[in-house]
């Protein structure tokens, strides 16, 4: 079997993340593929189990492309060199504070402060050592999220000023258990 080219692999990721076609996320290496080149993200699992699972793995990070939504989040997800997708993280970095202005509640803040699995995205069953390797590599290498930080500040200042990488979605209407994060805007 061939495996899939990234830009594929990408495709095919954004058709299925998060059960809805319309969500407005993007990767960072669509719109900046020469950066993302020459800065490309992995994470390591060394000494887990199951023991095969250990080596690298291509981080790919996806932004909101609304660019009135300053939401300071990112969604991390883990490929194998196959572009398998083994986990998709979602972080904020900004304060609880922050996130409670924005809207979230106490629930949300946390975890979302904290980083969980997206049960709306897609998942393996070992999500969990992903995230787990995520929040380890956040205590001990304070770079990387400086440099997620800086790849979402890239990202939005590109869409703010050119509407037009804006990539359309479908305009499907949301299932009926899921809030647009819009509708807590104007709250």
């Amino acid at each position: 079997m061939t495996q899939p080219s990234f830009q594929t692999a990408i495709k095919m990721l954004l058709e299925t993340l998060g059960g809805s076609p319309g969500l407005p996320l993007r990767a960072f290496d669509d719109l900046f593929p020469h950066t993302a080149a020459l800065d490309q993200l992995y994470l390591t699992l060394a000494d887990v189990s199951p023991p095969e699972l250990a080596g690298m793995y291509r981080v790919v990070d996806l932004y909101c492309q609304d660019p009135s939504c300053h939401c300071h989040k990112v969604s991390l997800v883990f490929l194998d060199k196959n572009q398998k997708i083994y986990a998709t993280v979602a972080y904020g970095w900004k304060s609880k504070t922050f996130y409670r202005k924005w809207g979230l509640d106490k629930d949300g803040i946390q975890s979302l402060t904290y980083g969980f699995i997206d049960p709306l995205a897609q998942q393996s069953k070992h999500a969990h050592l992903f995230l787990k390797a995520f929040l380890f590599t956040l205590k001990r290498d304070p770079k990387f999220i400086a440099r997620l930080k800086s790849r979402y500040s890239l990202f939005k200042e590109a869409i703010a000023s050119d509407p037009s990488l804006i990539m359309d979605y479908a305009d499907d209407e949301l299932p009926e258990n899921v809030i647009s994060l819009n509708s807590y805007k104007s709250r």
